[in-house]
């Protein structure tokens, strides 16, 4: 086994133990990066790493209420696991700290961040993702706690719909999901 995926493996194993991103969102990066690559050709060994590493410190961030330093407290990890798994080459390393430093926007020199950016956004832009979203913020304490956690969505959904970019149909897709969610949203109150 080549000593990429011995590590993707790892991470995997590691990251899906995890509660946080969650299975639900995990496998519908999954499911969108599959169809992405139907059309998009790329290191799809670079990719998959890169998702394993993109969110793999955000529960450890957030327990430490830093939410937005689990980019770099990946980034940092990632740099550590290649001084021990020295055989992934330069470029596959380059790529994966792309993924990582870029899936919540920026820019993209590698198809395989831009693709990761995209899938990862509308995996939270699915009813199902932000659904569980929702579940992980609502801690069941009344109304108040109700609207706390759907403004989250909210601001969710409204961040993730402005990074996708990919192509017309994945931005089509986004655009409808976003509406679906503006439909659900108004049956509420």
């Amino acid at each position: 086994m080549s000593q990429i995926q011995e590590l993707t493996d790892k991470l995997q194993r590691e990251l899906y133990s995890k509660y946080m991103p969650g299975e639900v969102l995990l496998n519908l990066r999954e499911k969108w990066l599959e169809k992405f690559l139907e059309t998009y050709k790329c290191n799809v060994e670079a990719l998959m790493l890169g998702f394993m590493f993109s969110d793999y410190k955000l529960q450890e961030a957030t327990e430490l209420r830093k939410q937005i330093e689990h980019i770099r407290m990946a980034h940092d990890y990632a740099e550590q696991a290649f001084e021990r798994y020295s055989d992934i080459s330069q470029e596959t390393q380059k790529i994966v700290l792309e993924i990582i430093d870029s899936h919540h926007g920026g820019t993209h020199k590698y198809i395989e961040s831009k693709l990761f950016k995209n899938a990862d956004a509308l995996a939270f832009l699915e009813p199902k993702g932000w659904m569980h979203f929702f579940a992980s913020k609502y801690d069941n304490k009344g109304e108040d706690s109700f609207k706390s956690a759907l403004k989250m969505v909210e601001e969710k959904i409204e961040e993730k719909s402005q990074l996708v970019d990919l192509d017309d149909t994945t931005i089509a897709e986004a655009k409808l999901l976003k509406e679906k969610y503006e439909w659900f949203k108004g049956r509420l109150f």
